[in-house]
This record gives C-alpha cells, structure tokens and sequence, in this order.
C-alpha cells in the first residue's frame, strides 16, 4: 500500500458519514420539541385561564367591596374614637348610597379635625363628598373645565334629598366606565 492510499484510507475511516438512522432520531427529536413547546403553550393558556376564572370576581369592582374599602378608614379604631360620632354616621350612609357596582374606587381619609373626605378622581374628573363633625358637609363634582354641581347640606336641618344623590351615583356609574386599570381592592 502506498503512502497515498493508506491516507486515503485512513481519511475515510476517519470522516463521519450520516448514520441513516440519525435523520430519522432528529426529526424524533425535533417532533418531541414541538410537542413539549405546544404542550407548554397549552399549559400557560390553560394556567391564564383559570387565573381569569380565579380573579374574575375581583375583575368589577362590586358595591359591597367599595362600600367595605370605603368605610375601613372610617372604623373606631382608626378613627380614634370607639363610639362612632355625627360626620362619621352621615358619612357612612351617604357612601351607601352614592356608591354602585363597577364604579371608580373612592379614596377616603378623616382630617386632623374629624372632618371626613371621600374622593373619586378619573380622567381629570373630580367628585368630592366632605362631612363635617357637626354633620355638615358638600357634595360636588368639578370637570378640568368647569363645575358639575355643588351641594351643601347639614344633615340635621337640610339633609341632601335622594335626587341629588341619584346624580352623584349617576356620574359616577359613567366615570367607572372610562376606568382603564383598575386596582382591586
């Protein structure tokens, strides 16, 4: 055998050829990858689902939940006090009645001097109920350009009549429906 035959020789022992086979094993291989890949995509689907399902409750705010995140501020004890005073009282059955399902959520806060606050704010839309420890207080609603209505009341000589409460709940049904991202409490 001559030098050149014995590396040609060697060459072809050496080179790797396909194994018939091996197509077959990777095309195996690649069906056993998209298999897992739909597999995985059907679990992250099937995973979002349930979440949706699972949450969905919380997805619209309802009343009894706004009412409750409302009025938590409002409790004795953080109030400070263990007998529940007059802005309070009124506070707590004005919200009752202002606030429906799917509506914006109110942020709600007692001042240094007792005076209770309830604010809804979206999209550049104020709405304001403020009680004050005698029991008096303003209900009002201001756009970025003008006043919607103001109403003042004192609940033990002109209580706010159902009319004017209706028209608070009213702008607000509509403000939730323009809430984008809601946080659910």
């Amino acid at each position: 055998m001559t030098m050149a035959a014995a590396v040609d020789n060697f060459a072809s022992l050496t080179m790797v050829r396909p194994d018939p086979t091996s197509v077959e094993a990777s095309g195996a291989v690649a069906a056993l990858i998209g298999s897992a890949t739909l597999a995985a995509s059907v679990t992250v689907a099937a995973f979002q689902e349930w979440n949706r399902m699972r949450y969905s409750r919380y997805s619209e705010p309802k009343k009894e939940r706004l009412v409750e995140h409302a009025l938590r501020v409002l409790h004795p004890e953080i109030v400070g006090s263990f007998f529940p005073s007059l802005q309070v009282e009124v506070a707590t059955v004005l919200l009752r009645d202002i606030i429906a399902d799917a509506q914006p959520t109110p942020q709600v806060a007692v001042g240094e001097d007792g005076a209770v606050e309830a604010l809804w704010l979206v999209n550049g839309t104020e709405v304001v109920l403020a009680v004050e420890p005698d029991g008096s207080g303003v209900l009002a609603a201001y756009a970025s350009d003008d006043d919607l209505f103001e109403y003042e009341f004192d609940e033990l000589t002109a209580p706010l009549d159902r009319e004017k409460i209706a028209e608070a709940r009213h702008l607000l049904n509509g403000l939730g429906e323009s809430v984008r991202h809601r946080v659910l409490v």
